[in-house]
């Protein structure tokens, strides 16, 4: 099958590094790079890339600044790689125990970095998938762990609740993307008819 392209945002002011690695990497990765702080946080804060790989060897008098910005972003979303010589590999492991995804040292094998951004790219994208899993299983587990908490949707609860033991159907109105379908697996997980599965038919798809 098609491997899916991991987008990689480089912080380093080695303008050398993008060509080498995108180069060497392969078609499995896109590799974009920023030199400067504020650019990074642009591109963080529109989430159009999947790894950070951050380059803590910048021109000498950036080190410390380099550093400190590792330690802001690492173990946020989305994850961070550490390339560091060996004379910052101290502070690159110290940043792998705060967070960080991994480290390479510079200049990278290309193995180990590849596997390292998969990695980072893996755990990230399990991590999303986890999470949108414990939502929805707030939703369906009962009305008391949904995470609407405004007057509207404790009116939705008591009608929820209202309707779950009796043998009716239940017609549930709505715009798309609202959680009708939440709603009605949330009245049949709280139902007598529980331990039977619950089948969703997309009545769209039927002619």
């Amino acid at each position: 099958g098609l491997v899916p392209m991991t987008r990689v945002c480089l912080f380093s002011d080695d303008r050398t590094l993008q060509t080498l690695l995108s180069s060497t990497l392969g078609r499995e990765f896109h590799i974009s790079q920023v030199a400067d702080e504020d650019e990074m946080d642009q591109l963080l804060s529109s989430a159009e890339f999947d790894v950070m790989l951050v380059d803590l060897n910048s021109h000498h008098e950036n080190v410390k600044e380099r550093i400190e910005y590792a330690r802001g972003v690492c173990g946020v979303e989305p994850p961070c790689v550490i390339l560091a010589d060996d004379a910052l590999r101290s502070t690159a492991n110290e940043l792998v125990e705060m967070g960080a995804n991994g480290y390479c040292r510079r200049p990278p094998a290309i193995r180990d970095l590849r596997n390292a951004l998969r990695r980072a790219h893996e755990s990230s994208s399990l991590k999303t998938r986890l999470q949108t899993v414990e939502r929805q299983l707030e939703v369906v587990t009962g009305c008391d762990r949904m995470i609407g908490v405004s007057p509207q949707m404790q009116r939705v609860y008591r009608l929820v609740r209202s309707v779950t033991d009796l043998n009716v159907s239940v017609l549930i109105t709505g715009q798309s993307g609202t959680g009708k379908e939440l709603i009605a697996r949330a009245i049949h997980n709280l139902g007598a008819h529980s331990k039977r599965p619950f089948v969703a038919v997309p009545c769209g798809a039927i002619p």
